[in-house]
């Protein structure tokens, strides 16, 4: 790869004359994975690559990765940040303890073991324990009128809460994400209330 294509990458055109140990942190990352790119190679292991990096970096750095890998480069990325890897990666091993816990495309891992949940306001909600007795439900949030029910399958969930006489209002329901899926597959999930 060029050293102007490497520039471009990096976002250190400005920089390019400075030592490497007077970058900043987030430059000094972008530097390493410039250099890390300069043998063009077909694979490419990276550890917490964005660590350090700003949003403008981080947004080139995942174009970069995302073009990387439609050219047929495979990219082995280990991270924390979840929803940077539940975005970009078509493959995820999640790794707990030293072994491989589970395995596959985000949406597969999501689907089979996290749960969704259904967030709404009750205008006159029942006992909190109550919350755990619906269908499939097994956690519950409370915050004052806004409850946030955790469950698998919300279809009859959402139909027994239309059915009450609870005053529900503003409903919004959301999938899981990538963390709810780590802490379910890494931790233990048991029936719980939160205040």
């Amino acid at each position: 790869m060029s050293l102007e294509r490497l520039l471009d990458i990096s976002g250190l055109h400005a920089d390019q004359k400075r030592r490497a140990s007077s970058l900043s942190g987030g430059q000094r990352r972008r530097l390493a994975f410039a250099q890390s790119l300069a043998g063009n190679p077909e694979l490419l292991l990276l550890d917490e690559p964005t660590i350090g990096m700003d949003i403008e970096a981080r947004g080139r750095f995942w174009d970069t990765i995302q073009a990387l890998a439609s050219d047929g480069r495979t990219v082995l990325l280990t991270t924390h940040h979840l929803d940077e890897a539940d975005a970009v990666a078509d493959h995820i091993a999640v790794v707990a303890r030293g072994q491989v816990v589970a395995e596959g495309t985000p949406e597969r891992l999501k689907a089979q073991t996290a749960l969704r949940t259904v967030s709404f306001r009750a205008a006159n909600a029942p006992a909190e324990q109550e919350w755990l007795t619906l269908p499939g439900v097994e956690k519950a949030e409370c915050n004052g009128e806004r409850i946030r029910l955790y469950a698998q399958e919300t279809d009859v969930l959402l139909f027994t809460l239309m059915q009450s006489e609870w005053g529900i209002s503003d409903i919004d329901i959301q999938s899981a994400s990538l963390e709810d899926t780590f802490l379910s597959l890494t931790g233990t999930h048991k029936p719980t209330i939160i205040r």
